[in-house]
């Protein structure tokens, strides 16, 4: 099986919203990314699978409220039109905190899941903590990368102080996605908590922060279908000292079955 190195990598970006994300914004020029062999290989995470969620199959209290909680969470996504049924596999995600200290990078990160994926859920509790005032034109924000390519091509979706920003990058260029519906907008302090969820089916990506419903995205209809890989990913706003921390904690991860 072929797994994904992500390790250390850092890609350079500049986030030009106003011009929809083109030119060099979270991608890099390839001179600045670090060597592929620097990168650390995932450890392995099996998915077990959770076909019917049953409290039965439990054997404590803590486990059962976990099942029960799991099959609230996945009835959900059905019942709202983000899945399409309640089948599939559950995987955990890696409790992870990551810097970095450099101003309009993004840093691509190891969430322990090694499959490739292509429609899911996942979600993780975020904390985002920063060692300086970010402010618009720059971002700090923390979040996830999906559908990876061997060849840097991917979907990014992350959260920062005041908006949901998701991005589709190609051949090093990037550029939003569009919404659906929803604002898109956030609000929080320069330091804050989230609890994040993003649904990906098909060309529809849905994110909810908190429990409430921020926004569904347009995907292309033509680039990056294919299940790809999946991790964290953390944008720096800042140089100051540690730059922008990320805490990822209690983060799951269903892929639907066939």
């Amino acid at each position: 099986m072929k797994k994904k190195n992500f390790g250390p990598i850092w890609f350079a970006c500049t986030l030009f919203v106003f011009v929809s994300l083109a030119c060099n914004a979270l991608m890099p020029p390839a001179s600045t990314a670090e060597p592929a062999s620097t990168a650390q290989p995932l450890p392995t995470t099996a998915a077990s699978p959770e076909p019917t969620l049953s409290s039965a199959d439990t054997p404590d209290a803590a486990a059962t409220q976990q099942a029960s909680g799991l099959q609230t969470r996945i009835k959900k996504y059905v019942s709202d039109g983000y899945l399409t049924s309640d089948q599939g596999n559950f995987s955990p995600l890696t409790d992870a905190t990551f810097e970095l200290a450099k101003i309009n990078y993004l840093s691509v990160k190891d969430a322990g899941y090694e499959e490739k994926a292509g429609d899911f859920a996942a979600w993780s509790h975020v904390k985002l903590t920063s060692a300086a005032s970010v402010n618009y034109p720059e971002y700090s924000g923390c979040g996830f990368i999906f559908r990876l390519n061997d060849n840097g091509d991917s979907y990014r979706a992350m959260i920062t102080k005041d908006r949901v920003l998701i991005v589709s990058c190609r051949n090093k260029l990037c550029s939003e996605v569009g919404k659906a519906k929803g604002s898109g907008r956030l609000s929080y302090d320069n330091d804050f908590e989230a609890d994040v969820e993003l649904v990906v089916n098909d060309t529809n990506a849905h994110v909810s922060v908190d429990g409430q419903s921020i926004g569904d995205y347009l995907l292309s209809g033509d680039f990056l279908t294919d299940p790809g890989y999946f991790g964290y990913s953390v944008i720096s706003g800042t140089n100051k000292d540690y730059g922008t921390r990320c805490e990822f904690s209690n983060g799951g991860m269903w892929i639907p079955g066939k």
